[in-house]
């Protein structure tokens, strides 16, 4: 299950409760360090990024309890585990800020740190045509090209991700992309 926070931890529980996912991938939590959560049942693995007093971005992993898994530390603002569920399967959840500047070799460094097979989701800021976006960003033809080169699978189906209040749009930055090998074992929805 993949999920933008933008502050609605309240909600978080009870979709838990219905679906009882195995993993939650959670982008922009906006936690500090300090900050302390609590979800019954899973383990919480968070990447907290703050700049000064204020918190930003950040990611989180939450691991059912009853699923075995090991951290993989990785570079950017990122959380990996690797779980074990119809067999051995790496999760890595990633936050790129849409300021930052992103390159292909950062990308790569990433996805060298994580064992395979692998799903590779978060909100990558990234906006090209192929995943469902109206336009093609810098960022997008960076994540096209890594797709590309490494011949990962993209299971984003089009549908929007994100809606951009300012500006009234809807765009599909949210991507979740596996090697190759995990396509016909995965099925992919977003709830916003």
């Amino acid at each position: 299950m993949q999920w933008n926070c933008r502050g609605l931890w309240k909600d978080l529980k009870s979709l838990m409760n219905e679906h009882l996912p195995v993993c939650v991938a959670l982008q922009e939590t906006l936690l500090k360090p300090s900050s302390t959560s609590n979800i019954r049942g899973y383990s919480i693995l968070r990447k907290d990024c703050n700049t000064g007093e204020r918190a930003c971005g950040s990611v989180a992993l939450l691991i059912n309890h009853a699923i075995p898994f090991s951290l993989i530390r990785t570079s950017l603002q990122a959380v990996a585990v690797q779980v074990s569920i119809f067999s051995t399967v790496t999760i890595c959840n990633v936050y790129l800020p849409p300021n930052a500047p992103l390159n292909l070799r950062e990308l790569q460094e990433l996805i060298d740190q994580l064992p395979s097979p692998f799903i590779l989701l978060g909100d990558f800021n990234a906006h090209h045509l192929l995943w469902g976006c109206q336009n093609v960003n810098s960022r997008g033809k960076v994540v096209e090209k890594l797709l590309r080169e490494l011949d990962l699978t993209l299971l984003n189906d089009g549908s929007n991700t994100y809606f951009h209040s300012p500006t009234q749009s809807f765009s599909a930055i949210d991507l979740p992309t596996c090697s190759p090998s995990l396509l016909l074992d995965l099925t992919w929805s977003f709830q916003i």
